[in-house]
């Protein structure tokens, strides 16, 4: 038996956010605390009308680096970011970062400028 015809094939893309922060103290310094990373589905960490659609804790002990020189990142792999429900949408990290010994820095709000569009 012979089977003809033609095969199809769609994708739809899609974008798993993720983020990094370097994180630095005064020389002779070792960090100790937890950076925050807030994911919001506007351009302007919530402030816009966007709402918290990812957060991650993370402990600044276990980034790469010197003791007082750190970088760590997020590891999102659930929240996922599809075409159809969210194109033309900007995208913003709130990032903070609470030490146990050192004065904490201003919080961070980075944006995806212009909102993305992801296509087919």
């Amino acid at each position: 038996m012979t089977v003809t015809g033609s095969a199809t094939l769609a994708t739809n893309q899609r974008w798993v956010p993720n983020d990094s922060a370097l994180v630095t103290g005064p020389t002779g310094t070792t960090l100790s605390g937890n950076v925050v990373f807030k994911l919001f589905n506007d351009g302007n960490c919530g402030n816009s009308g966007g709402t918290q659609q990812y957060t991650q804790t993370v402990d600044v002990t276990t980034g790469t680096g010197a003791a007082n020189h750190k970088t760590v990142s997020t590891t999102n792999s659930t929240t996922v970011i599809v075409t159809s429900a969210n194109d033309g949408t900007a995208w913003s990290w709130l990032v903070s970062y609470d030490d146990a010994n050192l004065n904490d820095p201003s919080n961070v709000c980075e944006t995806t400028t212009p909102a993305f569009t992801l296509t087919d």
